[in-house]
């Protein structure tokens, strides 16, 4: 990725889904799965894709701004939220509602599934975690399907349970042992999904 012409074609990346970038939040799933293509044609673009993101933040042009802010959002690492703060204070009404997502974004790509779970305390907190959640199993049937032997018993990243319905009745336990006056909490729904993945 040393190449002038690969730098360019960087910036053609960026360019190009500039055009197409949607307003945050749905920009960022789609900005999401964007990258995710780009990383199985080609694996370690992401951190070339971050760092080519980072020179464009002082851009002037407002879709390859938005598209540089989106491509941090989903490949950056901890403390660009900082970098992206930065930019406030000289932006557009639409471009700092677009940092903001951004930056929250980001922080949810970083956290750990676990620390998501002790989040939940709400409907959005709990979509939150389902989202990682999700994420974190399409990320371990990848790993699966590369190497079958290998998980034979048990499945990648912590998944006990790759079928739904054992999914369902290990984590039937946390619902059936809570509270019979009223609905589930949040918490305890979230638990429940974690539940089925992790144990046995």
């Amino acid at each position: 990725m040393s190449t002038s012409f690969e730098k360019a074609r960087l910036e053609r990346l960026l360019e190009r889904y500039g055009r197409y970038a949607e307003p945050a939040p749905d920009g960022l799933a789609l900005y999401d799965a964007w990258m995710e293509g780009e990383e199985e044609a080609c694996p370690g673009i992401s951190r070339h894709i971050r760092e080519h993101a980072l020179r464009t933040l002082d851009s002037q042009d407002p879709q390859l701004l938005r598209s540089a802010i989106q491509a941090l959002a989903c490949t950056g690492e901890s403390g660009d939220e900082a970098l992206l703060e930065v930019l406030k204070p000289r932006a557009s009404k639409a471009i700092v509602a677009e940092i903001e997502a951004g930056i929250e974004h980001l922080r949810f790509r970083l956290q750990s599934l676990e620390a998501l779970l002790d989040e939940v305390a709400d409907r959005k907190s709990f979509l939150r975690f389902a989202r990682a959640l999700a994420k974190d199993r399409e990320r371990a049937q990848k790993l699966e399907a590369e190497d079958p032997e290998n998980y034979r018993y048990d499945g990648a990243l912590g998944w006990r349970h790759a079928d739904i319905a054992t999914f369902l009745h290990t984590g039937l336990v946390v619902l059936e042992g809570g509270d019979e006056r009223g609905p589930p909490s949040w918490a305890e729904v979230a638990w429940f999904l974690y539940r089925g993945k992790v144990y046995q």
